[in-house]
């Protein structure tokens, strides 16, 4: 993946992209349901909001991005600006939180812990469609 397809914060890390999904959820509010009489569904809906999970892994050239990329992403903050792919040449820049991380350690070699396929999936905060 090219340089700064995928920002945190502004800040783009040497990482190696592993896979990059997204999704999307299209949300209803409350009043959304079943119409008894009818059995027809009724929606009233919130917006289209897209999600993704990114997994990586260290650069062979800079192997403390990855650290500083995980500590930046587990930061005990309500939420980050990201910038991933969206679409076939564009990007998408929107505010998303985290709902979990994870990684595996590899091997300790000379005093170092390798970790390697950190997994990270993100929410949006917002609808990026809504409704006309």
């Amino acid at each position: 993946m090219k340089q700064g397809l995928m920002l945190l914060d502004g800040v783009a890390y040497d990482l190696q992209i592993v896979s990059l999904k997204r999704s999307f959820q299209v949300l209803d509010t409350d009043y959304s349901g079943r119409v008894i009489e009818a059995g027809q569904m009724y929606r009233d809906v919130v917006g289209t909001f897209y999600n993704y999970e990114l997994k990586v892994k260290p650069s062979r050239r800079n192997p403390q991005d990855y650290d500083a990329f995980y500590q930046a992403i587990s930061s005990p903050q309500e939420s980050h600006i990201l910038t991933l792919p969206y679409g076939s040449q564009g990007v998408l820049t929107q505010k998303m939180y985290v709902t979990a991380g994870k990684d595996d350690l590899i091997r300790q070699e000379d005093g170092k812990n390798l970790w390697d396929g950190l997994t990270v999936s993100y929410v949006a905060t917002r609808a990026a469609r809504v409704p006309e």
